[in-house]
């Protein structure tokens, strides 16, 4: 008897009190009761299997109760019995009974094969005939391994059974559960699950993405472990170049200090220390970055054999479960990443600047790389540093009084009040006389903010006494008050930046071919931020003005009498700008 005369075809699963309509179809009453719940129009739904529309017999029940108004299909529960009976001579039978002439005959008949696909024992007669109706089925002709053999083993291709419905095989996933269903489960349990396009996958289907993409995380993990090869094979040829750059650097200290006289002892040593830091700071750089790769290495090479492991299994049951173990364990794992613009090769080249030649000359100071050590120094003279951007804009640092400067135009730097605001500024603004004091005023009343201007704001007044074309006022953070406005130190530089690039404009604007700069601060809280914003004002401007062949500005001059602040820019820009020309200038 054919036990699916007794599932419901909502659920799949044998009639629960069986209510019959009209059309003949029959539904579990708890079944039926849903479809309506989901899918009533007014007083009439449509059968589940065929669509004809329905009128429950008593439309005065609420919705709620439509289903327990049709007739208990009592047919349906006559053929429930019976096969109930059946199944229990069934499980009484030998394993070694046929069960096709039990089912048909109620006849025992020795089984002397077993169908893989049907999961049936089948008797010399029945397995020939099953042979030659089913050719695509296997079938297993031990008859010792008959009573051994497992209806819910998995071998091969073959899947164990449900759990929940006996003689279905788990063949399907739902992702959202993530677990192994059958074909039954997508009308029960997981009905829900199966609504949304994709939460319910075949396990091949899902084999076979798993293994295209475990093969692709292994040819990456492959990539990944040769890139960490060849970075520890560049770091450690960028360690033995570091030490060769040291003794190199070291030796041709020695050979320079051991001409001097004994007095220049102590420079020599405190060159060699500024050295021997720079070292160190970058071994450690390198040794730091040669242990994360080495890490990295190791979890990639762990990652390689898993999956390499997982994709030698055959059986797509098992090879599913060991993946989810090993994708969860490579999740687990996160990319060690190198510092942030990491290189191998940088600032390797540490060696001894120009000015360290001219020790012989003017003993003021040590520059050896990165690194400066400023001893016994003489206010009176200092080095004349002359740049060159990509684009030819000349960038010349030294140390002068900004109103002595042989250029066309100055800036004052002035904060938002009205000027003169600090020391500098009133320097400027006194040298220059009243007239340009009372133009500033002016300048401030017709912009209509008497009390305060904006940060990178510039205005423009003639230079008065001076023996400059314009003054160009710039508003700059220049009290602690100012700089906390900026709210954080990346904002200040990016501050800066904006007010130097804005002076320049103005430079250009006006015609200038020079102009002179003062440095607007020198606390050494922010000296590097002040620094670098002056590099990169100046880089923006020449980037978006330079190139042009009729811009009129050309020179760009860093001015102040503070050597220690003209030795620190100089510093800066040394790193990021062409040097071409250095000497010895005199303050006085």
């Amino acid at each position: 008897m054919d036990e699916k005369r007794i599932e419901c075809p909502i659920c799949l699963e044998p009639f629960e009190i069986p209510r019959g309509l009209p059309c003949l179809h029959n539904f579990c009453t708890k079944c039926l009761q849903w479809h309506i719940d989901h899918n009533s129009m007014g007083e009439e739904f449509a059968c589940p299997v065929c669509r004809s529309l329905t009128t429950p017999p008593d439309t005065s029940l609420q919705p709620t109760s439509w289903a327990t108004g049709f007739p208990v299909a009592n047919v349906v529960c006559e053929l429930m019995e019976v096969l109930s009976t059946q199944n229990k001579e069934k499980n009484n039978s030998s394993a070694d009974d046929c069960e096709i002439c039990l089912h048909q005959t109620n006849d025992r008949t020795e089984a002397i094969a077993f169908c893989k696909t049907c999961k049936l024992n089948l008797c010399e007669n029945c397995s020939n005939t099953h042979s030659i109706g089913f050719p695509g089925h296997r079938l297993m002709l031990d008859k010792d391994s008959l009573g051994a053999t497992s209806r819910n083993s998995c071998d091969g291709d073959e899947y164990p059974m449900c759990p929940t419905h006996k003689n279905a095989t788990l063949d399907l996933f739902c992702l959202s559960c993530d677990t192994f269903i059958c074909l039954k489960c997508t009308y029960g349990k997981h009905a829900a699950c199966s609504q949304t396009h994709g939460n319910i996958k075949s396990i091949d289907v899902l084999a076979e993405e798993k293994m295209t993409t475990d093969h692709i995380q292994r040819v990456k993990f492959e990539n990944g472990r040769d890139e960490m090869n060849q970075l520890l094979k560049n770091i450690e040829e960028a360690k033995t170049d570091l030490l060769l750059t040291k003794e190199k650097n070291a030796f041709q200290i020695d050979e320079t200090v051991n001409t001097m006289i004994a007095s220049l002892e102590k420079k020599r040593a405190d060159g060699k220390a500024s050295l021997e830091k720079a070292y160190d700071t970058r071994l450690k750089t390198l040794l730091k970055s040669s242990s994360i790769a080495q890490k990295r290495l190791t979890g990639l090479t762990q990652h390689i054999l898993n999956l390499e492991t997982n994709l030698k299994i055959k059986n797509n049951y098992e090879y599913i479960c060991a993946s989810k173990k090993s994708t969860a364990a490579n999740e687990a794992v996160v990319d060690i990443l190198l510092p942030e613009h990491f290189s191998v090769k940088s600032d390797l080249a540490f060696s001894m600047n120009p000015e360290f030649r001219l020790i012989f000359d003017r003993m003021q100071q040590f520059d050896i790389g990165n690194a400066f050590v400023v001893q016994g120094m003489d206010h009176e003279k200092m080095h004349w540093c002359k740049f060159k951007t990509p684009e030819k804009l000349a960038v010349t640092v030294y140390p002068a009084d900004i109103i002595t400067t042989k250029v066309e135009g100055i800036v004052n730097p002035t904060d938002g009040h009205l000027p003169p605001s600090g020391e500098l500024s009133q320097n400027i603004t006194q040298a220059a006389g009243p007239a340009v004091s009372a133009a500033t005023k002016k300048v401030f009343r017709s912009r209509g903010q008497v009390n305060q201007l904006a940060l990178s704001d510039t205005y423009i007044t003639q230079a008065g006494n001076l023996d400059f074309k314009f003054i160009i006022h710039a508003v700059v953070p220049a009290s602690e008050e100012d700089i906390i406005k900026c709210n954080g130190n990346k904002n200040l530089e990016k501050l800066i930046s904006q007010t130097v690039s804005n002076t320049l404009c103005v430079a250009n604007s006006l015609k200038l071919k020079s102009v002179a700069l003062p440095p607007f601060s020198f606390s050494p809280a922010f000296a590097k931020f002040y620094a670098n914003g002056y590099l990169q004002g100046i880089l923006n401007f020449s980037k978006n003005f330079c190139a042009n062949s009729t811009n009129t500005l050309r020179e760009v001059h860093f001015v102040d009498s503070n050597v220690h602040a003209t030795h620190y820019i100089q510093g800066v820009f040394k790193r990021h700008l062409k040097i071409i020309y250095i000497s010895t200038c005199s303050t006085g």
